[in-house]
């Protein structure tokens, strides 16, 4: 069912999908284990981070989160970009078929 599926796209749009949900996945496996790794940083110090030490796992913590989100709104784009150009085609085909 999938094989039919990724195959009815397009290779293209087969890869891109692949390739940008291993992206997004990633981010998203990374922000959780970043997010452990600063918990257990704090737990161990009983304390409040430094400032800069906090700001530093924020930072880090932050591009995850627009790397996850970039890598859905490219999915997005390439997949519009993609349907718009093959509605385009189609109709130019029906254009030339029907004389017009």
């Amino acid at each position: 069912m999938y094989a039919h599926y990724l195959m009815s796209i397009g290779l293209f749009l087969t890869i891109a999908t692949l390739l940008l949900n291993v992206l997004y996945q990633a981010f998203s496996i990374g922000t959780n284990v970043w997010l452990s790794i600063w918990s257990n940083e704090q737990s161990k110090l009983n304390v409040s981070l430094p400032a800069n030490e906090r700001d530093m796992y924020l930072g880090v913590y932050g591009g995850l989160g627009l790397g996850q989100g970039k890598k859905r709104y490219n999915f997005i784009s390439i997949s519009l970009i993609y349907f718009q150009f093959k509605i385009t085609r189609h109709l130019k085909l029906h254009e030339n078929q029907l004389g017009l």
